[in-house]
């Protein structure tokens, strides 16, 4: 059964499965904050509080956005990863099924048929318990005794599927005045960002490197970051491999990383900016990318924050279908997360989570189980669920790099 729905300010169509209904999310045209109804209510489909973030319809780039890929790849019978495992399941129920009624036509004449039975719900029980397994073996790497140098060394990534970013981007995004469009260069390619210089005051101003949620970039993530600009801050916002038609190929939490990085030293090389207050924060994916640098070695950045951005490898399973390697491989997984990685920190991070967004409980779990008195993760929790609580999170990072800047004699 599925619950059919359209987002109230652009009309995009969604069909989900009805074991979401509650989930949130956000409109993939517009970025209105959403929510799953019920299979009964199903006018209850948006979010209670209004987005802060002015909505923004994306330009028709000719490409296909995250939803369409998925479509197309599942009437091609094309895939982008492993399937989550649910669909596994499901695909090898019917498996399952089919076969036994083969051999049931045979085994009818030998046996009653609730034995045929028994033997069928039998092999079913046993794959979902093979499948419980491989969803529960992210687990078992965390007490790695490899450096995340090493396990980074050491991969030699099989991208299954080469391309761009999985989501649609805007092109020739109109910019206020004092925002410019530059390139920084990482891995022999020219990667765009956007750089904000409205805040800057006097001779060396601090910075913030922001990284976007999603997989594009749009000026409503820059102008997010205004209470930094407020406060005299330099904001860049930089964009990776793969995304708003950069070159290079989607890896999700790897080659991006590395562009990241790239991107934090370009901007401690410009002019005007105070190289010991250089900071890194980012949301949802983008928060994935901030934690992961401070994993990094020579960046220039202080201390790292995130809002909802503290994954656990048992996300990469949910995203079977986007994923360009193959997730059952716990070597691709271990150097895409924080979590697992935490004892080989270089820096501090600060992850925000929403008390309402729940799929982090899990994440939050796996970090207190792995976390010593000495690591440099920490983890607040703000009002809101995974798109309210950036404000709030946003704010108490601005509050916490403040309290690092250095005292100044009057």
């Amino acid at each position: 059964m599925s619950i059919s729905f359209s987002c109230p300010d652009c009309g995009k169509s969604y069909q989900v499965r009805d074991d979401l209904a509650g989930r949130r999310f956000k409109c993939k045209d517009c970025e209105r904050p959403l929510k799953v109804p019920s299979a009964v209510k199903s006018e209850e489909f948006f979010d209670e509080e209004p987005a802060r973030r002015p909505a923004r319809r994306k330009q028709s780039t000719g490409r296909k956005s995250s939803a369409d890929r998925k479509r197309s790849s599942s009437r091609s019978g094309r895939k982008n990863g492993p399937q989550s495992p649910i669909q596994t399941l499901l695909s090898d129920k019917k498996l399952v099924i089919i076969t036994a009624c083969v051999l049931g036509l045979f085994a009818v004449p030998m046996c009653s048929c609730c034995g045929f039975f028994v033997w069928v719900e039998t092999k079913v029980k046993q794959q979902a318990e093979q499948q419980m397994a491989v969803r529960m073996a992210p687990v078992q790497r965390n007490n790695s005794t490899i450096s995340y140098d090493e396990q980074k060394a050491r991969l030699k990534t099989n991208l299954t599927t080469r391309g761009p970013a999985p989501q649609e981007y805007e092109e020739d995004i109109p910019l206020p005045e004092g925002v410019e469009e530059v390139a920084y260069e990482s891995a022999g390619r020219n990667l765009k960002a956007w750089i904000d210089r409205r805040g800057a005051k006097g001779d060396r101003s601090p910075a913030l490197v922001y990284f976007h949620g999603g997989f594009a970039f749009g000026i409503e993530d820059l102008e997010a970051c205004a209470p930094f600009r407020e406060q005299g801050y330099i904001v860049l916002a930089p964009t990776v491999r793969g995304e708003n038609g950069n070159p290079g190929t989607f890896e999700l939490f790897l080659g991006e990383v590395d562009d990241a990085a790239a991107a934090c030293r370009w901007l401690a090389a410009q002019e005007g900016v105070d190289t010991d207050r250089i900071y890194a924060f980012g949301h949802s994916v983008g928060g994935g990318i901030s934690s992961l640098l401070s994993l990094q070695p020579d960046v220039p950045i202080a201390t790292t924050g995130s809002s909802g951005g503290l994954y656990c490898d048992e996300i990469l399973f949910e995203w079977g279908d986007i994923a360009p390697f193959t997730v059952s491989d716990a070597n691709e997984r271990g150097v895409r997360m924080l979590l697992g990685n935490l004892q080989y920190m270089r820096r501090p991070h600060i992850a925000y989570i929403g008390h309402s967004d729940i799929p982090f409980e899990l994440s939050i779990s796996h970090a207190r189980d792995e976390m010593r008195p000495d690591t440099k993760l920490k983890i607040e929790r703000v009002r809101g669920d995974h798109f309210i609580s950036f404000d709030p999170a946003l704010r108490s990072f601005l509050d916490h790099t403040e309290s690092l800047a250095p005292v100044t004699a009057n």
